[in-house]
């Protein structure tokens, strides 16, 4: 009797009531799938030929459009940067030694127009190329001449 006395207050000291056991627990989760009722995820329906065709034509026609819309645009823009040159009055300059298109261009500093539009009306205005020789007498507009 001693022995089973002893067992059982191994078992029972007092602090199995301190201890916190860990209790197995099930989760039920509900919509899943058995082996039998898997299925694969449902593919988007593809496009026929005629519907591919379709869609390309569409896609290459906007492009289009958009092309031809940005070069009439570029087209008006430059036109009307041409003729506000055209407009204003004209002087001549005496053309330096290192003196570039670019530069003159550039200290004329006309409002609201591109360079590289001074420069194009410049050389077209006077029929040069790039090249510039000092003592050579260029036709610029005078309205913004510094």
């Amino acid at each position: 009797m001693t022995a089973s006395t002893m067992i059982a207050a191994q078992a029972y000291d007092g602090n199995a009531a301190l201890e916190t056991r860990m209790r197995p627990h099930l989760v039920l989760i509900e919509g899943g799938l058995s082996r039998e009722g898997a299925r694969r995820p449902a593919r988007p329906a593809r496009l026929s030929l005629g519907q591919r065709l379709c869609a390309a034509l569409c896609c290459t026609l906007v492009i289009a459009v958009l092309c031809v819309a940005s070069l009439v645009t570029d087209a008006l823009g430059a036109a009307a940067r041409t003729q506000a040159l055209d407009q204003l009055p004209e002087r001549t300059v005496v053309v330096d030694d290192g003196d570039t298109l670019w530069g003159i261009a550039e200290s004329l500093g006309v409002d609201g127009v591109p360079t590289r539009d001074i420069v194009s009306w410049i050389a077209e205005r006077n029929g040069t190329g790039a090249a510039l020789v000092a003592g050579q007498t260029l036709v610029v507009p005078s309205a913004v001449l510094g």
